[in-house]
């Protein structure tokens, strides 16, 4: 937990490298005098097992904002690409793109890359990224935007954040070779995938289920009261909570399993 308050002696906040040594040294500490939480870490997974196939197409969804379906996404691409693959990472969120706000970058956006032939996405770090448009393309779009997805994957595995549920979103989940719902444990998000559980009837394979920011246990109950499998649970991660592209090794072991697991 961090406490936010006004410092009435006015000292000036930590400069970045200051913020890092300290977070070492608190780690170290608890190292040495064993203060760890208990966290089933998962076992490391072998590169080749991360890989995703060519032409291989999967999305990331949820009802509501909030749940990390973006950065859950952004984390499978980089680390398929890293273990080999060519990946296409594609922000087909309609109501609120974010995956530009992680990259630091714009352009290509989806209607770039709908108007233009030949747009194959930007390197950032291990992944070819398409982000998201700068406004609704509108429903007209709707099977251009399958075609677009299937012609994106034929020369890379494509992963897509598709945001939030809706309408055009049905049609392109059913184009996908796997559909991850995101949520996290709190009771809000875990609500809305109540909602959101008609809305993924009749997908083949069915939809699973990612709970981001939670225990293996907290997932597994989570997984249990929806009635979804469980496909995986990313731990929490103070590096992402401060909207740093970053993670700690047991976060990228967990995405690392979740790959696996779709291998």
């Amino acid at each position: 937990m961090v406490v936010v308050m006004g410092d009435p002696l006015g000292r000036r906040e930590p400069s970045p490298v200051a913020t890092q040594l300290r977070e070492t040294a608190s780690w170290l500490v608890d190292l040495l005098f064993e203060r760890t939480e208990t966290v089933s870490a998962p076992e490391p997974v072998p590169a080749r097992a991360c890989r995703l196939a060519t032409g291989k197409r999967i999305a990331f969804c949820s009802l509501v904002a909030g749940t990390g379906a973006t950065t859950v996404a952004a984390l499978a691409a980089q680390r398929a690409g890293g273990a080999g693959s060519t990946v296409r990472l594609i922000d087909l969120d309609l109501v609120a793109p974010t995956l530009s706000l992680l990259a630091g970058e714009r352009t290509p956006t989806l209607l770039d890359a709908l108007a233009v032939e030949g747009v194959r996405g930007r390197k950032w770090g291990s992944a070819f990224a398409i982000f998201g448009a700068e406004r609704d393309p509108g429903p007209e779009v709707g099977e251009a935007l399958i075609r677009f997805v299937r012609q994106m994957s034929r020369d890379a595995a494509v992963v897509l954040d598709t945001g939030t549920l809706r309408d055009r979103t049905d049609a392109i989940l059913r184009a996908c070779d796997a559909v991850f719902y995101v949520a996290t444990p709190r009771a809000a998000h875990v609500h809305a995938a109540t909602r959101a559980l008609p809305l993924l009837e009749g997908l083949a394979p069915p939809a699973r289920l990612v709970v981001n920011r939670s225990t293996r246990e907290a997932a597994e109950a989570i997984a249990r009261e929806l009635d979804l499998s469980l496909a995986g649970s990313i731990p929490e991660d103070p590096f992402l909570a401060r909207d740093e592209f970053r993670v700690r090794a047991e976060t990228a072991r967990a995405v690392d399993a979740l790959l696996a697991w779709l291998a």
